[in-house]
């Protein structure tokens, strides 16, 4: 059996119970109840039905419920995302790179699928997410 994939900000971790890291201080997989939760940069999570809920389901008589968030922790905290570090001696060089252009970015190894792969850096070379030629230190395709 393969592991789930830790899921991105806003995209469901309900299987995987990981994050990705990201946001200024980490991201937590939140479950709303058994079959969804979402990764997000939030602190705390409140019970109950979340402003904006469109999703639920109608009782026996009719009557139409909005889901309620369970917010139960799932998964530990990510560590924060590499674009929070603004200088290079800070960027950790384990899980992000150091770009000419002053930035430090997720190491593109890291994922694991064309969906995933973020295209600001990275490409997908059909098997792999690869560093962009074009985004690698020192390069210049203009």
């Amino acid at each position: 059996v393969v592991p789930a994939a830790c899921a991105a900000e806003g995209q469901d971790c309900h299987v995987s119970k990981c994050c990705l890291d990201g946001g200024k201080s980490g991201l937590q997989c939140w479950a709303k109840n058994d079959f969804y939760a979402t990764c997000v940069s939030n602190e705390t999570c409140k019970e109950g039905v979340h402003p904006g809920e469109t999703h639920g389901t109608y009782d026996q008589y009719g009557k139409f419920h909005l889901d309620a968030w369970s917010c139960k922790k799932l998964g530990k905290r990510s560590l924060p995302g590499c674009s929070t570090y603004d200088k290079e001696e800070d960027c950790p060089e384990a899980r992000c790179d150091w770009f000419h252009t002053g930035k430090c970015m997720a190491k593109c190894a890291q994922f694991g699928s064309k969906d995933a792969c973020p295209q600001t850096h990275c490409t997908w070379d059909g098997a792999k997410c690869a560093v962009d030629p074009c985004s690698a230190s020192g390069e210049d395709c203009s």
